[in-house]
This record gives C-alpha cells, structure tokens and sequence, in this order.
C-alpha cells in the first residue's frame, strides 16, 4: 500500500466513549464527532486507508496535514506574524475599582474596591485622539470593579467614539464583565446600540446559598434574584444569537443537587441563547478556605450537557493566553490612568507599565519591554503539549513571579481523566 504524503496532526485531542468519537483540533479549534473506523484511522495514522474526499475535508478542518509541514514551527511563524501586526488596539478599561458587591475572594483585594476614584474620561478622550487613528479597530473591555457604577460617563465616552468614528472607516467594539445586578433593560439596549457590545460575561456563584453568601452587596442584602432576573432580560436581547452572552458559574463547596436546582432556572430557549462555564473559586491573599469543588468539575459539565446547555469550551481562536501576553497592542488602563499588562496582582510592581499624562499621552516605562519580549516556544514541556495553541505558555503573571508555568483548565481536566482511566489521548 503507497504510504500517505499526509498525516494526522499533532494538535489532535481524542476523546472516545461508550457514545461518541470525538476529535477536536486546538491549533484549528476544529471539533468534530466520527464514526468508529474514520476515528481510529484519523488517531492511528493511517491516512492511506481513508477515501480521497474525506482527505480533502480533514486537511480544511487541520485534522491532518502534509507530511512536510512542521506544526510546531508553523504555529510559531504565525504566533510571532500577529504580534507584529499593529492594526487591532485592546484596551481592559477600569471606570473604578469601586463594587456594589463585597466577594471575599476578589483577587484585587478590599483596598482596590475601597478606592473611589473614577477615571478622567475627559483625559481619555485625549488620549483616544493622540492613538486610536493608528488602528483599524478598537476593542475596549469594561472591567472592575463593577464598571456600570460608572455607567453614565462610560456612555458618554462611547457616543464621543462613535461620533469620532463616523466616515472614518476604523471600527470599534466593547465587551462587558458584569456582576449583572445594575444591568437593567435601559443599560443593555446602549451598552448593545451606542458602545457595540458584543460579549457579555455574567458571574454567579453556583446557586442561590453560596450567591447570597458570597457575592451580597456591600450591606449584606442578597443578590440572586436580581442578578438571574436582569440576565434573563438580557437573554431576550439575544434573538438572533448575534450576541456573545457567557455565564461563568464559580462553585464553592457546591453539591451536584445545588447547582442543578440552578439549573433549572432556565427554559429550553434560553438556554439555547448563551454559553456556560464552570470554575472554581480559588484562595487568593485575603480569602484562603478549603474548596470541594477544586479540580474536578467533570460531573458539573456532564450534568449541564445532560440538560442541554450549551458549554463555553475555551475554544475560540486566540494567538494570545490573556491580555498579559498579547503584545503592545493589549493594555490594562486604571482609574488612576495607570497602565498595566495585568492586574490579577496588584502588588506585583512590574506589572505597572506606564501612565496617560494629562495631554492624553501614554508614557511606558522599561518593564513593558519584558511583558512585549514574553516568549513560551523555547519551554520543553511546552512546544510538545497539544494545547499549546490554546494555552500559549500558561499565564504569564505566575511565570515572571515564580518561573513556573501553570497548564490551562483543560489541560488539567485531561489528566485528571487519564489517573481514572478515561480513555483520552495520550
């Protein structure tokens, strides 16, 4: 038999059970289910053994390859190619540290949200004037804090930019992460209209015991019912799944039983207008507790599939880990006007990497150079990982603080898999 000139590609991640095949390719995010032969000649190699027209698709979908090409240098070639591309700014914006809610597990700490101070719009329509003509397309993520406390000004600033871009021919976006219980219908419709949101990440806590517990206002009163009201308010803004809406369910010490009294909260047709994800909350400085849920959230994730939700796999198509490692064009942009690459630690100095002037000029000091030179493909653990096209060298924060790289969510949940015999790929 002539041997193939093409073969199965490294990125393929295979997952097989009693009820599927499944293939999904984390270099193309390409994810497809296949019949029992198609499966095994795909993870086995044998790509001679498999009908010319299903070759042709395969090699669309990145499952296979030529034999000449070497993937590894590929995705390095096409990593470096978009860091050097200048045509997209992503700016985090934080309006204010300040928050309606008092989480004691926030990662910025209860000094950050003791803050009050509100960004200078008026600064930051200075600096949009010196910077934002240099690129096609603007994308600004509103971030806190709780950034609607700042609702009014931030519209503002939003409607100064679609003035400034009318007949300019450059385009701007937004996103939005919101704790959801100022997020009424008003808010929705301009954050939707005037600032071209087009991704809404909502947060809430498992079910209602933990929300009411964890995530209560800053005097104690409960959250729950608000939030779930005004997210269905929002679903409803969602008709023709134009919108990206993601629901991040964080899990402390929840029961399967809790969770899927959540669950339920939710109709056959709303569900089909959003994503869901699980995480669980982690010890930070200010809150360390013993989390069941750690790890292992597979039975949450069955239970949702079950129940027809539609989860949020991390599978978007990125060149970046997050925004601390996204090259020059990604920045964090305080209240106080300070610049960052990231703030998941505030204490952390060398985050901090320059400050807006009043001119609306942006003045970076040295440690940007080291965050813009972050490099992963020299890692020996890292250039043979099948998730490195999702993962891109894990996050970047704990790297420079400790030098160790921490693998993504999926990367963990594999192994956990294989210490229990699930069969995945190797």
């Amino acid at each position: 038999m002539i041997k193939s000139k093409y073969k199965s590609s490294f990125y393929n991640i295979y997952k097989s059970d009693n009820e599927k095949k499944e293939i999904f390719n984390s270099f193309t995010k390409a994810n497809v289910i296949f019949e029992d032969k198609l499966f095994n000649r795909i993870k086995e190699n044998k790509i001679e053994e498999i009908e010319p027209e299903i070759v042709k698709e395969l090699l669309n979908l990145g499952m296979i390859v030529p034999n000449t090409v070497d993937e590894f240098q590929t995705i390095k070639e096409n990593y470096i190619k978009y860091r050097n591309t200048k045509d997209t700014l992503l700016i985090t914006l934080i309006p204010t540290f300040m928050c309606n809610f008092r989480c004691p597990y926030c990662f910025e700490g209860s000094d950050a949200k003791s803050n009050q101070t509100i960004i200078d719009y008026d600064i930051l329509k200075k600096y949009a004037n010196l910077n934002f003509a240099k690129y096609k397309h603007i994308h600004i993520t509103l971030f806190g804090g709780e950034p609607l406390l700042c609702y009014k000004k931030t519209l503002d600033f939003f409607k100064y930019l679609k003035k400034k871009f009318e007949n300019s021919g450059q385009t701007y976006s937004s996103s939005i992460a919101t704790n959801a219980y100022l997020l009424d219908e008003e808010k929705i419709a301009n954050l939707i209209e005037v600032c071209n949101c087009q991704t809404f990440q909502i947060t809430i806590d498992g079910c209602q015991r933990t929300q009411n517990t964890l995530r209560c206002l800053t005097n104690g009163s409960s959250t729950y019912d608000k939030v779930i009201n005004n997210f269905k308010a929002l679903l409803k803004y969602n008709k023709d799944n134009k919108l990206n809406i993601v629901l991040r369910v964080n899990l402390f010490n929840n029961t399967l039983s809790e969770v899927e009294e959540f669950l339920n909260e939710f109709s056959d047709k709303e569900k089909n207008k959003f994503l869901i994800y699980f995480r669980y909350i982690y010890n930070t400085k200010e809150f360390k507790k013993e989390n069941k849920n750690q790890i292992d959230l597979k039975e949450f994730y069955e239970m949702a599939k079950r129940k027809k939700f539609i989860i949020n796999y991390n599978k978007s198509f990125s060149f970046y880990h997050c925004e601390g490692d996204g090259a020059e064009e990604q920045l964090h942009i305080l209240p106080d006007l300070k610049v960052y690459k990231c703030i998941n630690d505030m204490s952390y100095e060398n985050s901090y990497i320059g400050n807006i002037n009043k001119n609306g000029e942006i003045i970076f000091n040295n440690n940007s150079h080291d965050w813009n030179n972050y490099s992963f493909f020299e890692d020996d653990n890292c250039s043979v990982c099948k998730y490195l096209p999702m993962c891109w060298g894990g996050c970047p924060l704990v790297f420079k603080k400790t030098g160790k790289r921490v693998c993504i969510h999926e990367k963990n949940m594999e192994d956990v898999e294989k210490k229990k015999g699930v069969n995945t790929n190797a």
